[in-house]
């Protein structure tokens, strides 16, 4: 395979060192192709081809955005094995999304337990849950609170679900748990669920779409139920604008970045009370907004 020794002579504005070894580890062609497009906005065919056979990630989200399988291997650190992989796995954007997991994992696990002291008993809906990580890791870290909760894994991916079994089983913590293979926005509750998730859904929709998902699925809360929903931020493309450039262009990916106000909006439109965000630290990608249903 040929490769280069040196992709240009001046490296463009939003190429780091990172980035540069990684182009130069590529086929001359292809790192040519990608340099381009990314200054000129071009999209190249043999580039998305060289992606797809080489590069697992890239398969599955050309296919599939967002699968939970991908999250899975950046959650848990095992990259598939090659050059685009060992890179896609290791930037910014992916850190971010580990970093997103533990973000959550900490004020859900905070917030339930003050909950489970007020009332007792805490039900708890992770809405397109994907693997369950972030539900599954907080029981798991916090044993203590398996007896007071309740808590329905949702996701429409029936293979999504049979891995969320496996690893309530792993981490011993199946008491309690749910797992439904069902749409989100079409569920049995009516006003009853006392802590909702909703992360990585809104990512890839538009403003309007998100309040009508929020609007949607605001029935199922108690007075008082929290809903607490994820959504990447224009911090990504303008910290990591190559990854962005890659998701974008070369797999199709088409993330819809808003600001923390826009959550805010979202959240407000479709009948919550805003309470603030959280966010993915350090890197700030991501805004976890929380909304209190009123009635």
């Amino acid at each position: 395979m040929e490769v280069n020794k040196v992709v240009t002579p001046e490296v463009p504005d939003g190429i780091s060192k990172n980035e540069l070894d990684f182009l130069e580890r590529l086929p001359l062609k292809i790192s040519e192709q990608l340099l381009e497009g990314f200054q000129h906005s071009l999209e190249w065919e043999a580039v998305r081809e060289h992606f797809e056979k080489h590069s697992a990630f890239a398969r599955i989200l050309m296919r599939d955005p967002g699968n939970y399988r991908i999250l899975e291997r950046i959650y848990t650190g095992r990259c598939f094995p090659g050059v685009i992989d060992e890179y896609l796995s290791n930037t910014e954007s992916a850190r971010a999304l580990a970093n997103r997991l533990e973000a959550v994992i900490s004020y859900v696990g905070s917030q339930i337990e003050k909950r489970i002291m007020q009332t007792g008993k805490v039900s708890i809906v992770n809405l397109g849950c994907g693997s369950g990580r972030d539900t599954i890791e907080i029981l798991s870290r916090n044993p203590h609170l398996i007896d007071f909760l309740s808590v329905d894994c949702v996701d429409a991916n029936p293979d999504a679900l049979r891995v969320s079994r496996e690893l309530a089983r792993k981490k011993g913590v199946v008491q309690g748990f749910r797992f439904m293979e069902k749409s989100l926005i079409n569920l049995h509750y009516s006003h009853e669920i006392d802590f909702g998730l909703l992360i990585g859904v809104l990512c890839g929709l538009e403003f309007r779409e998100c309040v009508a998902v929020l609007r949607k699925i605001r029935k199922y809360f108690k007075k008082g139920g929290v809903l607490i929903a994820s959504n990447v931020l224009e911090t990504m493309p303008r910290e990591d604008p190559f990854m962005s450039y890659l998701l974008r262009k070369v797999m199709g990916w088409r993330l819809v970045y808003k600001t923390v106000g826009e959550l805010r909006e979202i959240f407000e439109k479709a009948g919550y009370k805003w309470q603030g965000c959280f966010f993915d630290v350090p890197t700030k990608f991501h805004a976890m907004g929380i909304g209190v249903c009123p009635s």
